[in-house]
């Protein structure tokens, strides 16, 4: 099935059930992102999604190495850049997938 560009304006997790329920979806898609406003959104996003008895799945997606991978043991982050990028080198990355 092709589909179009859909451009709406409004609350974006208002809009997105709106579509999916417009368009027959059964799950809606997402790339994860780490700002508190987009994980914010996404929190709320999967509520919505579930009143809507909608699916909702995350992928990684902005980051080669998610955040909280690299956190050091007792603390939440590096303090010190130089071990930060010596721990995010050797960190392994996610498969590059072919494009769709």
């Amino acid at each position: 099935m092709a589909a179009g560009l859909a451009i709406r304006r409004g609350d974006a997790v208002a809009e997105t059930v709106r579509l999916a329920l417009e368009q027959g979806a059964e799950a809606v898609y997402v790339s994860e992102d780490v700002s508190s406003f987009a994980q914010e959104r996404e929190r709320r996003l999967g509520h919505a999604l579930a009143a809507a008895r909608l699916g909702f799945e995350t992928f990684p997606g902005v980051t080669v190495v998610p955040p909280g991978d690299l956190a050091p043991a007792g603390s939440d982050h590096f303090r010190v850049f130089t071990p930060y990028w010596r721990r995010w080198r050797v960190e392994p990355r996610r498969d590059v997938l072919d494009a769709p």
